[in-house]
């Protein structure tokens, strides 16, 4: 018994640990978080997307999936659904892995296998 409650401590001391630390990041990284907040808005509005889809668009991107989604929007399921296919569509994209690589993909650092890609594509000279 003592073990387990000393091992619950320590738990709990890692988990306030973490929180802190993620609370600490959020604060540091707001101002950019905000800039690119942004910049995602003003794209869902250059795809043309109504309110509803550019909501959609935004959970989705945060990695929800469609039922999830539903339950938040009090909507169906089917109706989210439809509103992501809307939002591939308009943005030419075929699904939520494409929607989060345009937003994303550049914001994170290259690694071996995309250095890897570049070499093996031929030069266009």
């Amino acid at each position: 018994m003592f073990r387990l409650k000393k091992h619950l401590n320590r738990e709990r001391q890692i988990s306030a640990s973490l929180k802190q630390e993620s609370e600490e990041w959020r604060d540091r990284s707001k101002t950019y978080l905000d800039g690119l907040s942004e910049a995602i808005d003003q794209q869902l509005s250059a795809w043309h997307l109504t309110p509803a889809e550019r909501e959609v668009a935004f959970l989705l991107l945060k990695g929800m999936s469609l039922k999830e989604i539903a339950e938040i929007r009090d909507t169906a399921e089917k109706t989210a659904r439809v509103q992501s296919m809307s939002i591939y569509a308009k943005a030419g994209l075929s699904g939520g892995s494409e929607l989060a690589a345009f937003f994303l993909e550049d914001l994170l650092p290259a690694t071996s296998m995309d250095a890897n890609k570049d070499r093996e594509q031929p030069s266009s000279n």
